[in-house]
């Protein structure tokens, strides 16, 4: 995890919805200054553990009941909803690997 070194910097992005295209879209402060980007706030989290968990088959889903792809509709489907998918977190809880690969959060 990592702390954000500004306070509010959060405020200073508003997610709007254009009425034109019903998109969503990002409004920046006009008052965000470099000072307040200085700072690397994402952290790496490497994620290679629960691809490999995955593509194996072994993610906490029995292989027979659930097909690859519908198990990652299945977890897409969780993180876009913000679901919290408990048996993979039991399963990975103690065997995150700090392996090569990483991506940003």
């Amino acid at each position: 995890s990592s702390r954000c070194p500004v306070d509010g910097l959060n405020q200073k992005f508003r997610l709007v919805k254009d009425p034109g295209t019903n998109r969503k879209m990002i409004v920046v402060s006009t008052d965000l200054n470099e000072k307040d980007i200085a700072e690397q706030i994402l952290v790496k989290v490497p994620g290679d553990v629960y691809c490999d968990r995955l593509y194996s088959g072994k993610d906490g889903v029995p292989s027979a009941s659930m097909s690859f792809a519908t198990r990652v509709n299945q977890y897409a489907h969780a993180y876009t909803v913000d679901k919290k998918i408990i048996h993979i977190e039991k399963i990975l809880s103690n065997q995150v690997s700090k392996g090569p690969s990483s991506k940003f959060y």
